[in-house]
C-alpha cells in the first residue's frame, strides 16, 4: 500500500477557490457565506452548507449552490481517489424585482464614488460599473437621442437655405414656397435650441447619478418595460383652397382631410427615480419610431414633477397616400405627419403597481404635407403648437400589467398674408392611441 502523498496547495478557477488535499480516502467539503445554502450534486440534492460529502468515486462532479435572494453556483469536481477538496463560496446577493417595487429599502455595497463619477462623463459607464446595467443602457440613449435631434434640426436648417431664392421677379407661388422655407428654418431652430440643453442633461444626470449611486447604501428602485401595442391614429388637417390655380372641385377635395392608420408596435421602457425614458418602434407600416425621457424631482412619496423632451418620426413607403374622395370624384392626398419634436413638462406617479405620466409643451413643432395641387405633389412645412401627452400602467402582479397612451396635439400655420390665395395648410389636429400588454423585468 502506497503511502500518502502529503502536499498542500491552492488552485484557482473560476469565481472559487479549491483547497486540495491528497489522501486516501476522497472527500469533498461544501461552504457557502450565508451558510444553510441548499446542495446539489449532479443534479440531486444532497443537504445544506456546510456540509462533508464522504465516499465519493472518481470522477466528474458537478456541484450547485443555491439559496433564495442569492445568485446560484455551479462548477465541476474532479475528484480522485484519495483527494479532498474543499469549496467555499460567498454568494451574491440578489436584488428581486419584488423588492425593487416595494416600500423597502435595499441595502448595497458602495463603490467608489470617485471612479464612478469619472466614469460617468462616459454616457451610461458609471451607472453599470455602480451595478445598474439597465440605467447605463438608458442613460446612453436619453444622451445620444438629442444629440440625433440636434444634428436633425442642423440637416434641415442647411437644406431648407439651400432652397431659398430671394429674386423678386420670381412668381407668386415661388415666393410663398420661399416664405415656407423661411418658416421651416426658423421652427428648425426651433428644435435645435431645444435639443441642446438636454444633451447636457444627459450629462449632467451621468455624472451625478453615478457619484451618489456609489455612496448609497441602498439600491435605487428602477425597473424596463416591455410592452407590445396596437394603435391607432387621426389626423383632420384643414387646408386653403387655391383660387388661383385650382378648380373647384380640387379646393373642395382639400378643404378638409382626415386621413387614419392602424399599426402595432412595441416599446422599452425604463423607470427610476430620478430618469425615466420610453423608446417605441413600430413593427409594419406606418413605422412610428419615437423616444422621450423625463428628468424628475421627487416631490412627496410616488409623486414627481419632470421635464421631459420628445421625437417622433413616422415612416411609410407610401407617404402621400391616395384615397377615392366621394364628394368631388377624384383622388386627394390623405393628410401625414412626419417629425415631431417639443419639450414638455410633466407629473408622474409611480407607485408599486400603477405608473401615470401626464405631460403637456406649450411649444410643439410638426412636420405636414403641404398639398400644392390636384395631382398630389406635395412637400413638408412645420406647424407650431401644443401637445399633451399620457401614460398609465397597471400591473396585475409584479411583472405583468396593462398600459394605455395618448397623445393630442393642435398645430397652426404661421400666418401668410401675403399669400391666403394660394393652397396651404392652415390647421392640423392629432390623435393618437395605444393600449396592450406590459411586462416588467
Amino acid at each position: 500500500q502506497k503511502k500518502p502523498i502529503k502536499e498542500n496547495y491552492i488552485v484557482k478557477k473560476g469565481n472559487f477557490l479549491k483547497n486540495i488535499n491528497i489522501e486516501k480516502k476522497g472527500k469533498t467539503v461544501v461552504n457557502t457565506l450565508p451558510e444553510n445554502a441548499k446542495i446539489y450534486l449532479n443534479g440531486n440534492f444532497i443537504g445544506y452548507t456546510p456540509k462533508e460529502i464522504e465516499g465519493l468515486k472518481s470522477g466528474v462532479y458537478i456541484v450547485e449552490v443555491r439559496k433564495g435572494g442569492y445568485a446560484p453556483y455551479k462548477g465541476k469536481v474532479h475528484l480522485t481517489e484519495g483527494r479532498i477538496i474543499t469549496i467555499k463560496k460567498e454568494l451574491k446577493e440578489v436584488v428581486e424585482l419584488k423588492d425593487l417595487i416595494s416600500d423597502i429599502n435595499i441595502p448595497r455595497q458602495k463603490t467608489n464614488a470617485k471612479k464612478a463619477m469619472l466614469l460617468g462623463f462616459i454616457p451610461g459607464a458609471g451607472g453599470i460599473y455602480n451595478g445598474y446595467p439597465k440605467k447605463g443602457i438608458a442613460t446612453i440613449l436619453g444622451t445620444i437621442m438629442p444629440l440625433m435631434g440636434t444634428l436633425l434640426a442642423n440637416n434641415n436648417i442647411s437644406t431648407y437655405e439651400s432652397r431659398l431664392n430671394d429674386n423678386p421677379e420670381i412668381s407668386l407661388y415661388d415666393q410663398y414656397a420661399y416664405e415656407i422655407q423661411n418658416n421651416n428654418i426658423e421652427l428648425s431652430k426651433n428644435q435645435l435650441y431645444l435639443s441642446i440643453p438636454f444633451i447636457g442633461f444627459g450629462y449632467l444626470y451621468s455624472v451625478l447619478s453615478s457619484y451618489f449611486d456609489a455612496k448609497s447604501d441602498f439600491y435605487e428602485k428602477q425597473y424596463l418595460l416591455f410592452s407590445f401595442n396596437g394603435y391607432t391614429y387621426s389626423i383632420n388637417q384643414s387646408q386653403t383652397p387655391d383660387e388661383l390655380n385650382q378648380p373647384a372641385y380640387f379646393n373642395e377635395g382639400i378643404h378638409s382631410l382626415i386621413g387614419s392608420k392602424n399599426s402595432m408596435n412595441i416599446s422599452l421602457g425604463f423607470i427610476s427615480k430620478y430618469y425615466d425614458m420610453f423608446f417605441q418602434m413600430g413593427v409594419y407600416e406606418p413605422f412610428l419610431a419615437s423616444i422621450d425621457l423625463s428628468y424628475k424631482i421627487p416631490v412627496y412619496k410616488a409623486l414627481s414633477l419632470g421635464l421631459g423632451w420628445y421625437l417622433g418620426s413616422y415612416f411609410d413607403n407610401d407617404p402621400t397616400w391616395y384615397e377615392t374622395n366621394p364628394t368631388v370624384e377624384m383622388d386627394v392626398v390623405i393628410p401625414s405627419i412626419g417629425t415631431s419634436y417639443f419639450a414638455y413638462g410633466n407629473i408622474i406617479i409611480n407607485s408599486n403597481n400603477f405608473y401615470l405620466n401626464l405631460g403637456y409643451s406649450p411649444n410643439s413643432i410638426v412636420a405636414a404635407y403641404t398639398f400644392t395641387d390636384k395631382s398630389g405633389n406635395a412637400d413638408y412645412t412645420f406647424l407650431h403648437g401644443f401637445d399633451m401627452l399620457c401614460k398609465a400602467y397597471y400591473f396585475i402582479n409584479d411583472h405583468l400589467g396593462l398600459n394605455f397612451s395618448g397623445r393630442y396635439g393642435n398645430y397652426e400655420a404661421p400666418p401668410y398674408e401675403k399669400y391666403e390665395t394660394i393652397t396651404r395648410v392652415d390647421n392640423l389636429n392629432y390623435i393618437e392611441l395605444r393600449l396592450g400588454m406590459s411586462l416588467r423585468y
